[in-house]
């Protein structure tokens, strides 16, 4: 915690756990969340491994700026892989949208996609997955979309950055609010 604007922390010695380890390996890639009612939701991954089959976002929500925390709650996902640290917006409109990537294939290839909610995070919906073009990588993961990024342009539309191993960043676009994406 600070007290001070975050030129001071309290020291390490005084931590405490946050999010308790739930998944068989761990957990990881925190992002908060203020939302304009002033609820605040914490994803996070659960790592299930060694499978690389059952990996992905839960979330948790306080409504009391932090004080307290409703129990962790799985998202609807399916494979391995999840948000990257700091990664979810609320759009304008209200919508959340919690930018993710996935293998379905044990790493046999990645794709980003979003999850999104019109109910402040009680219900989501994932849009379809999107992937760069297959490439000589020099990886086992072709074709690779991970750790995407998404911030919400001026005129409403959502910019999505996506990592890959093209020696590049590939960039993707959502008209509809993060239900859609283009070929990136």
């Amino acid at each position: 915690h600070s007290r001070d604007g975050g030129l001071t922390w309290t020291p390490l010695k005084e931590a405490k756990v946050f999010q308790k380890n739930i998944g068989t390996q761990n957990v990881m890639s925190p992002t908060l969340l203020r939302l304009d009612n002033g609820d605040i939701l914490f994803f996070f991954m659960v790592k299930n491994p060694p499978t690389l089959t059952d990996t992905g976002p839960w979330m948790r929500r306080s409504t009391d700026s932090g004080k307290t925390w409703s129990e962790p709650v799985r998202l609807p996902y399916r494979g391995y892989g999840g948000p990257a640290p700091n990664r979810g917006i609320q759009h304008s409109s209200g919508r959340i949208i919690l930018p993710c990537w996935v293998s379905m294939d044990k790493l046999g290839s990645t794709h980003a996609y979003s999850f999104y909610s019109d109910d402040r995070g009680k219900t989501w919906k994932q849009s379809p997955l999107i992937t760069t073009p297959k490439g000589s990588t020099g990886r086992r993961t072709n074709p690779a979309a991970e750790e995407p990024a998404v911030i919400e342009l001026k005129d409403g539309r959502l910019m999505m950055l996506v990592r890959c191993y093209l020696k590049s960043i590939f960039v993707s676009y959502s008209s509809d609010r993060g239900a859609t994406w283009s070929q990136p």
